[in-house]
């Protein structure tokens, strides 16, 4: 929120204008154009948005405590991404942070089934490892060009969350250059005993920093700003 104005008893919050599309919205022009996105592209995309998420987990309120956020709710719709190549993580309207006002009923999941993790869908307590969960099932679809857990009805999407086969994205979509790196650092951070999972969003973020910096040639904003324009 850059202002607030009231003006005739009315009050206008004023925030950023975002000039780009969700990434769900990419992922579908893509497959429709191109079969898909190219891997460095969606490698780039998830890992810039790996790190806003690890700022928003780093949060600190005055006396320098973690805020202990949670967003709750990242999937492909709440990842925007710019035509000017840069990545914002939105929507944060029932994420979970110590001393919010808001709170969930005694049982009642808030989110998109599709992206919970198996510790969030079994109310179990979450934190910032849920999150990283999500995420990963972003980057798997953002690779695959298709959806992972989702399914006919909400109850079927739950078991396959908690125990359906997670294949390696370069065995869905082969023969476009997804590297075995990829494959493991997806997997890795698809792991359903969170305390295996890949601990934190800017461990996932320098994990495909190190997958892009691996390849022939660099992929930085501006080459997502060149496809998102082209």
């Amino acid at each position: 929120v850059h202002d607030l104005v009231a003006d005739a008893g009315t009050c206008w919050i004023v925030m950023e204008y975002l000039f780009g599309e969700p990434l769900s919205a990419v992922i579908t022009r893509a497959v429709r154009t191109d079969g898909g996105l190219p891997p460095a592209l969606a490698a780039r995309i998830v890992a810039d948005a790996a790190r806003g998420l690890h700022a928003a987990h780093e949060a600190r309120a005055k006396d320098g405590s973690l805020l202990g956020i949670v967003h709750r709710d990242v999937s492909p719709h709440n990842v925007h991404v710019l035509h000017d190549g840069s990545v914002k993580l939105l929507d944060f309207g029932i994420a979970k942070a110590r001393g919010r006002l808001a709170s969930s009923d005694p049982g009642e999941l808030k989110g998109k089934f599709p992206y919970m993790s198996p510790q969030q869908v079994r109310h179990q307590e979450i934190d910032r490892r849920s999150d990283v969960w999500a995420l990963g099932v972003v980057l798997w679809e953002a690779l695959t060009g298709k959806f992972l857990f989702r399914a006919a009805n909400p109850a079927a999407t739950v078991r396959r969350v908690i125990d359906g086969t997670v294949p390696k994205p370069s065995r869905v979509r082969p023969n476009v250059g997804i590297e075995g790196a990829l494959d493991d650092l997806v997997l890795a951070a698809l792991t359903r005993d969170a305390d295996r999972r890949t601990p934190t969003a800017a461990a996932l973020a320098d994990a495909l920093e190190a997958y892009l910096h691996g390849l022939p040639s660099p992929t930085t904003s501006s080459a997502v700003s060149s496809w998102m324009i082209g």
